[in-house]
């Protein structure tokens, strides 16, 4: 496919650089468009290995979970055996494979306050999260700085 996302988002972004920025006269307007170039630009560098990023992540909180499965209630347990029965296959589907992930995620958030009391599992949480830092492949655009009071702009921080 051509332009492939890689290139279409790229285009966006020189679109933005050399036909709309030169207009933007307000410093705090011009501050949020650099803010969206750069994230447009982390995108296009990082949107391939995404997919790739979700298994393993989702795979990394299914092993945390599965670990603590002795001290997860019925509830939690019978939560995550349905999210596990129902993986999918391959990462073919990221619309799958992204709702596969957010489930996992939402269960080991729940999960958190029991597997912080166990030292093994404890050990194992924060392991899998240090390297799933070191492992994201999207670099994070920092928010940008109102002008006019110093303060982050309130979409900038959520």
């Amino acid at each position: 496919m051509r332009p492939n996302v890689s290139e279409q988002l790229d285009g966006i972004r020189r679109v933005l650089t050399q036909v709309i920025a030169p207009h933007v006269t307000d410093p705090y307007a011009a501050s949020i468009l650099t803010g969206l170039v750069g994230a447009l630009g982390s995108l296009a560098a990082g949107w391939s290995s995404v997919p790739q990023f979700l298994r393993w992540d989702a795979d990394g909180s299914a092993a945390v979970l599965t670990g603590a499965r002795p001290y997860l209630d019925e509830g939690l347990t019978a939560e995550l055996d349905e999210v596990l029965d129902h993986a999918p296959d391959g990462d073919c589907d990221v619309l799958v494979l992204e709702l596969h992930h957010r489930r996992l995620r939402a269960l080991l958030e729940r999960a958190v306050p029991v597997l912080l009391e166990q030292p093994t599992t404890r050990s194992h949480l924060v392991g899998h999260l240090r390297a799933r830092i070191e492992r994201f492949p999207l670099s994070m655009v920092p928010p940008t700085r109102n002008p006019q009071t110093g303060g982050i702009s309130a979409d900038a921080a959520r």
